[in-house]
């Protein structure tokens, strides 16, 4: 006798066409144009259909594959709305492709060659969100602010340059040049005077994130005052603080901002609540809220909200903290009742430091994504998950950064175990001591790991040994990119790295298609540009890194 209940409630196809789209949206375009557009006359359509916006995501991908992916970008370029790139390799391939994506809305290029941008960056009517970072100096920041201006619909601009800021060498903006960006975020300190520059292409902007840099040079406005009623939030990155200026700086620039960020490694007992009073707080009529951090020797924090000041030193502040990607916001364990749940369910990144065992009565975190974890002291009889799994659900990580000098295998392969889906993993080092490739395969947990894994972006921040990088293959046996950061006293066995990790039909780097090894001493740079490498391998070398891709 058979059961209703065994038989399938829906197929696939029987689904609504919203409800295809709504999973359309977690694959790869790529791989959705395989597998459905030949399947029938109403996947065709589907997929082919103008109302469904095309979305490409190129980070990771073998050299053949992408040859081979430029012809069908082609037949789908009137369509692509976002697209991402995060390859210094495939931008000779892109440049004309991507000034014909006439309806591209967000643009994301990580290291790219500063080369291509001036070619990309030419006639984009519809782009609205821009993120930039170079692997190589701008020669020119003015030109290339120039072109950013005058895309006509931009909201959103995010630059990264590998070196301080060049000199940008912009003349003051007249109401021609006027850009409709709302945000800005520039991840290079820059002279004041500059800024000043810049801001007078902007009026519309609401949020700005900056890295000050030379003090001194910025006395007073070189011409009237530029208005930025609609600027809010304020996010300021600073070695030091000097009284005078700071305060010269909120009076002329930024009156209307209504939230301001600091981070600087300016001690807190220089710095005085009256201090600030006076140089923010007293010039800022419409502030509701300072957020300061201080980076000097360890984290501490001074907040001033509804008129009021808090200073907040405790262990248990310094042991969580979130932080978003334009708001930056600060978890206090022991203040938790305090806080909206509104302000929980916005979270989705989380740094952990010092004590975890103290972390007991911590509100729930449902939505977080990237966890940073740093040193830290496990006084409990409890497994690190145990203790995460009570702050937040492991199983959405899709990123873990590992920023602990000789991180246990045990521990690593322990977090991966409950965390099935990260897809990025970063760890500074690994403490490998009495497990090898061997014991990977024998153990079930480690074994596990090893055949769930999902990881196709791994960073190692500080390598140590061979045998490291060998251990990691087997637990990531899926990574695609490797980053890897050398240091002087292991530089030496890079190019033995390199010929493991470039042989081919190699079981646990199967997968592997580019390469970055990094902080290369310029006598290694040439002995590794020197190694006869197969045709089917491209290189790009910069004053201290080389890119492996094939």
């Amino acid at each position: 006798m058979t059961s209703d209940f065994t038989k399938p409630i829906c197929r696939f196809e029987h689904l609504s066409n919203e409800v295809i789209y709504e999973i359309f949206d977690y694959l790869d375009f790529n791989d959705i144009h395989q597998s459905f557009v030949k399947l029938n006359k109403r996947f065709h359509d589907l997929v082919n259909s103008l109302a469904y916006p095309v979305r490409i995501d190129v980070p990771f991908m073998s050299k053949s594959t992408f040859q081979r992916y430029i012809g069908f970008l082609i037949s789908y370029q009137n369509r692509i709305t976002f697209f991402r790139s995060s390859s210094p390799l495939i931008d000779d391939l892109l440049s004309s492709t991507l000034t014909k994506m006439t309806q591209l809305r967000t643009l994301i290029l990580e290291n790219i060659r500063s080369k291509h941008l001036q070619d990309i960056l030419v006639d984009l009517p519809s782009l609205r969100s821009l993120v930039i970072k170079t692997i190589d100096p701008i020669s020119s920041t003015g030109d290339l602010f120039r072109q950013i201006f005058h895309l006509p619909a931009l909201k959103y601009c995010h630059t990264t340059f590998p070196d301080n800021w060049p000199s940008c060498r912009l003349p003051f903006a007249t109401t021609n040049d006027y850009s409709p960006i709302e945000t800005l975020v520039l991840n290079n300190a820059l002279p004041m005077s500059e800024l000043h520059i810049l801001l007078s292409y902007v009026p519309d902007i609401r949020h700005l994130s900056y890295s000050i840099h030379q003090w001194s040079t910025y006395t007073t406005m070189q011409r009237e005052p530029i208005k930025l009623n609609n600027l809010t939030h304020l996010f300021l990155h600073m070695t030091r603080i000097f009284h005078s200026q700071m305060k010269l700086l909120m009076e002329q620039l930024f009156s209307h901002v209504r939230v301001v960020y600091i981070t600087t490694l300016d001690s807190p007992l220089r710095l005085t609540t009256n201090k600030w009073e006076d140089m923010v707080i007293g010039a800022l009529s419409n502030l509701h809220a300072l957020h300061v951090k201080f980076t000097d020797d360890r984290a501490r924090y001074l907040c001033w909200r509804d008129q009021q000041w808090c200073w907040t030193q405790d262990e248990q502040l310094q042991s969580i903290s979130s932080v978003q990607p334009i708001t930056q916001k600060c978890a206090c364990t022991n203040r938790c009742s305090a806080m909206s749940s509104s302000y929980y369910l916005s979270v989705t990144q989380l740094a952990l430091r010092n004590d975890i065992s103290k972390i007991d009565n911590c509100v729930y975190f449902p939505y977080i994504t990237k966890l940073t974890l740093f040193q830290y002291s496990n006084a409990t009889n409890h497994s690190i998950s145990a203790i995460l799994d009570r702050i937040f659900p492991l199983t959405k990580l899709t990123e873990l950064i590992i920023n602990y000098p000789q991180f246990c295998v045990g521990k690593l392969a322990e977090l991966l175990y409950f965390s099935p889906n990260v897809k990025k993993l970063t760890v500074y080092s690994i403490s490998c001591h009495k497990v090898s490739s061997i014991a990977i395969g024998k153990s079930a947990t480690l074994k596990t790991v090893s055949e769930n894994s999902r990881i196709k972006d791994l960073v190692i921040e500080n390598y140590g040994t061979f045998a490291d990088i060998k251990l990691l293959g087997d637990l990531c046996p899926r990574i695609q990119q490797l980053t890897v950061v050398l240091t002087g006293s292991n530089a030496s066995s890079c190019a033995s790295l390199l010929t493991f990790l470039l042989e081919e039909q190699k079981y646990n780097t199967r997968h592997l298609c580019s390469l970055w090894l990094m902080n290369v001493s310029s006598r290694f740079n040439r002995i590794l540009r020197s190694m006869v490498l197969p045709p089917r391998i491209s290189v790009e070398s910069t004053n201290d890194s080389i890119y492996y891709w094939w």
